[in-house]
Order: C-alpha cells, then structure tokens, then sequence
C-alpha cells in the first residue's frame, strides 16, 4: 500500500497501483512495481509501513480502523486500542448484543 502526500498532508491512499496523474504528468500503473522507493517519493508516493502493535484477533476484539499518519518522510498506519467483545448477552428484544458466550454455545451445539 502507498500514500500520496501534498503539502505534508496524506491526500489519498493507494490500495493497488494505478495510474495516476501528479502535476501535469500521467504516470502508468507500473511505476509502483518499478520505481524505486526513492524515485516514488520524490514525486509524492510513499509506501505505508503497518504497525500492528494495537490489532487484537477479531473473534475476541472489537479492533479499531487504521489511522495514517506522515511523519519524518514517512508514512505510518497504526490501530488505536483494541476493546473486548462482551462475554454475555445484553440489552434486549430487538436491541440484543450476543456476547461470546451465546456465539460459542451455538457453534458447538450445530
């Protein structure tokens, strides 16, 4: 994954390559496969480094969404904390969260 940075400012993410238009310029799909890390970012391209520190497994997690961040010539994409999912049912009626508990007993019992 990448980032394109203006002004010291992500402006957009890149999931898979593209082409794209920077400037006045058309550059192809390619380049990211291509070009150096170097030659990418002296045109604003940056390649995203992940930082699972915070990402817990979803089955027991409720994980938050990445947060990217430039800093230092760098891009960065970090989770926030990670909250537990509840272990019992709560509210009711239409407004029921099963918890893990209810989850689990229904997949042994089938």
């Amino acid at each position: 994954m990448w980032a394109k940075v203006e002004s010291d400012t992500i402006t957009e993410i890149i999931n898979r390559p593209k082409a794209m238009t920077i400037g006045d310029v058309q550059y192809p799909h390619n380049i990211f496969g291509l070009w150096s890390a170097a030659e990418l970012e002296a045109i604003g391209i940056y390649e995203i480094t992940i930082d699972s520190t915070n990402l817990k497994d979803s089955e027991y997690y409720i994980n938050t969404d990445i947060t990217y961040t430039y800093s230092s010539g760098a891009v960065t994409g970090t989770y926030g904390s990670a909250t537990a999912k509840p272990l019992v049912d709560s509210g009711s009626g239409v407004t029921l969260v099963r918890g893990l508990k209810t989850a689990k007993k229904e997949i042994i019992n089938n």
